[in-house]
């Protein structure tokens, strides 16, 4: 019997008829006047009819609805799918809650529809806890008659019986109608037999199709039926890509331009006693060296030393490769990458993140709706705008403001040409200039950094020792001011001063913390604190000293 039950079998006389019991299992029946009845899955003559359609749905692929079961109401008295719950208990002898099961309507019955959520895959039955509610409620388990095969990782599965594994990694910019892409086998093993291409907007391919792994390179030639309807065609002969292998895949060519389209490629391992395939899609960026993107939501991608008349906009990402120039302002609905020694001659927009290069140079703003990230030696000629964080490298230059809405940080001997504003924390290499000022919560001076401008903490202000500050210092909580340090302006905070050996303050200090100035400090103003203040061997203080008590006063 398919039905895995809960209760024993009951029998429910109706109008003085005995109703026969189902014939592939039992489950139970609570009517409007509180009685229990016995009903199987037969699909025409239990309450609620199961039909099992594991016979041939019987492959469960990312992106795929699989409808392994349809149910038919022959007297429950189902108003719509919401009177009806269905969810996959136990696959394969396993616990599994990786699947998403949906109830639809068609015609009257009411298909259960399978699809991947996070399943480790395998090959097994199905068991499934239904329940229908009308007039009547039916509460019914159910096993599937046939194994179903899943593979629910990446873009598709592995070779029969393994994981998942073949997923795209990489698409080249397309020429008219050739594409080129690569592949990853994270999963088992994949012996490919044969390969069938589907893409809407073409008809054929009019070229060949050429794989190349590490050991072998495989050509499909031109062939007359090989249509682009997902029509397989045999590759001739055994093709492996291995466990961890890679392989290029180009194809040569579509009877159409392919700039900005996408298409599926399924691959089939047909090893074991059923055939496996790989289903993945290709998303093929479009060409902003030769198409307007606008409009798209593709990537656009500008190659290696490329070059792009104009501005380059899409509603995908936008990626410009090493050497690449873009004479125009780019505009991304998602992120922006620029390669090393890149340029782009305007204000650059994304949706997401913002990437350049080593030595890469943009004559505009840079607008980010997350993060911001340059390499060393990059050049902004205008401001950084940044939802999220901040990250410049090494000798970077700005030639304007940076607002941030999460943390700030410049590498060594970077320059930022005005303010910094950021809602997180504050971080400069050494040897940098800040011609500006500083706003944000922990903020930290590195070794010989200039701050031309005043700093302004929502919590602890550090510098490390030779940092200069040409302006005031306001925090909420510790200012350490290192040794050799120098502030040219006053110093408050609602908590602790630490004045390092040497260090150098051209003005006063007012702290509701405690004040240590060490041996050799030079604080040209007034001294005040509400609570001690601490000398450490012979600084000079040459203004007033206000404090509760004093360590170390003579």
């Amino acid at each position: 019997m398919n039905g895995v039950h809960r209760l024993a079998l009951v029998c429910l006389l109706v109008g003085g008829v005995l109703l026969a019991g189902p014939a592939f299992g039992f489950a139970t029946v609570s009517s409007e006047r509180g009685v229990t009845a016995m009903v199987a899955g037969d699909q025409q003559n239990a309450y609620l009819g199961i039909e099992d359609n594991t016979a041939t749905e019987n492959q469960i692929r990312p992106n795929s609805q699989v409808e392994v079961l349809r149910l038919h109401d022959n007297g429950v008295g189902i108003d719509s799918t919401a009177d009806i719950e269905a969810e996959i208990v136990e696959f394969a002898g396993e616990q599994d809650d990786g699947f998403d099961v949906s109830v639809e309507e068609e015609n009257g019955k009411y298909p259960i529809v399978v699809e991947c959520a996070g399943s480790d895959g395998g090959t097994g039955t199905m068991v499934f806890d239904l329940e229908a509610t009308g007039t009547a409620t039916v509460d019914t388990t159910w096993k599937t008659e046939n194994e179903v095969d899943v593979n629910c990782g990446g873009n598709g599965g592995g070779g029969p019986g393994g994981s998942p594994g073949l997923s795209v990694t990489s698409v080249a910019p397309p020429n008219g109608g050739v594409v080129t892409f690569e592949l990853e086998n994270t999963g088992t093993d994949f012996r490919l037999r044969s390969v069938a291409v589907d893409h809407a907007k073409s008809t054929a391919i009019d070229g060949e199709m050429t794989i190349t792994t590490a050991g072998e390179t495989r050509t499909i030639s031109d062939n007359p039926e090989w249509r682009t309807d997902g029509s397989r065609v045999d590759i001739g002969g055994k093709f492996e890509i291995l466990s961890g292998d890679t392989a290029t895949v180009e194809i040569d060519r579509f009877d159409a331009d392919m700039n900005a389209e996408s298409f599926t490629v399924t691959f089939v391992d047909d090893r074991g006693s059923s055939e496996t395939t790989e289903t993945v899609t290709v998303d093929v960026p479009c060409n902003a060296e030769t198409n307007d993107c606008s409009g798209t939501d593709a990537d656009a991608v500008v190659s290696d030393s490329g070059y792009a008349s104009d501005d380059v906009s899409s509603g995908g990402s936008v990626s410009a490769g090493d050497g690449s120039y873009i004479d125009g302002n780019v505009d991304a609905g998602d992120d922006v990458t620029a390669g090393n020694e890149s340029t782009i001659e305007g204000d650059v927009s994304a949706g997401g993140d913002i990437a350049a290069g080593d030595d890469s140079y943009v004559n505009g703003d840079l607008d980010a709706g997350d993060d911001v990230t340059t390499g060393d030696g990059n050049t902004i000629a205008g401001n950084v705008n940044a939802d999220g964080e901040t990250a410049l490298g090494n000798e970077s230059y700005v030639d304007g403001d940076i607002d941030a809405g999460d943390d700030v940080t410049t590498g060594d001997e970077s320059t930022i040409a005005g303010d910094v504003t950021t809602d997180g924390d504050a971080v400069f290499g050494t040897d940098g200039y800040v011609d500006g000022n500083v706003n944000g919560d922990d903020i930290v001076i590195g070794e010989d950094t200039t701050i031309a401008g005043n700093i302004d903490g929502t919590g602890s202000v550090t510098t490390v020792a030779g940092s200069y500050i040409d302006g005031d210092v306001t925090a909420t909580e510790t200012v350490t001011i290192a040794a050799g340090a120098e502030v040219h302006g006053d110093i408050q905070t609602d908590g602790d001063v630490i004045i390092g050996e040497n260090a150098y303050v051209d003005g006063n200090i007012d702290a509701g913390g405690e004040i240590t100035i060490n041996d050799g400090a030079q604080v040209m103003g007034d001294v005040t604190t509400s609570q001690t203040l601490v000398l450490d061997g012979e600084p000079y203080i040459g203004g007033d000293r206000s404090y509760e008590s004093c360590d170390g006063c003579t």
